[in-house]
Parts: C-alpha cells; sequence; structure tokens
C-alpha cells in the first residue's frame, strides 16, 4: 500500500491511540475482575452463577470492544447492559473510568 507522508503520520499516530485505548480496555477488565472477585466473596454471585452470567453474548462483546480499545462502543454497551451483571454504581463507576483522560 503506497501513502503519501501525511498518511503515514497519521497511521503513525492512530496505532498509538489504538495501544493506549487497549491498554485502557486492559484496566477496566481488570476492574471488572476484582468487582467479580468482591461479588464471589460477598456472596451476591456464587462461582457458578458467575460463571453462568458471563456466557451472555452480550458481555462477551463488550470484553471483546475492551481489548480491541474500541472505548466508546465498550461504553455503549455497558450503558445500556441489561443482563444485571453491572450494578448502576458499577456503570457510574467503570464509565467514568474510561472517560478520565489521566486514567491508563
Amino acid at each position: 500500500m503506497s501513502m503519501t507522508q501525511e498518511q503515514k503520520d497519521q497511521f503513525t499516530i492512530d496505532k498509538g491511540v489504538a495501544l493506549k485505548n487497549q491498554s485502557k480496555g486492559r484496566l477496566v477488565l481488570a476492574h471488572i475482575y476484582a468487582l467479580n472477585m468482591y461479588k464471589i466473596r460477598a456472596e451476591i454471585f456464587t462461582q457458578e452463577q458467575l460463571a453462568l452470567l458471563l456466557q451472555d453474548e452480550s458481555l462477551k462483546i463488550i470484553e471483546r470492544m475492551l481489548l480491541n480499545g474500541s472505548m466508546e462502543t465498550a461504553k455503549t454497551l455497558i450503558q445500556s447492559d441489561t443482563t444485571g451483571y453491572f450494578s448502576s454504581d458499577e456503570k457510574i463507576e467503570i464509565l467514568a473510568f474510561i472517560d478520565d483522560p489521566l486514567a491508563g
């Protein structure tokens, strides 16, 4: 593929943004993991209940978006999640983290 210098420069910038977003997405997943462990220890969910809930397709898509660095799509999916996986407070907390330019 033949690119102009301007296109090459933009390509490099876009890769940097992608890497930053993917890093932030992994931090969000670490936070969600910690929430899962809390829910198990607090007996909000059993390990089996959590495993069953995590089979939901929409939650799999959220995970994929976070791993890919597609933060806006992940935010939209988290906001509209109806599985009961995220409490309202958890949604607010996660969305605030994603929006925080200093986080990640």
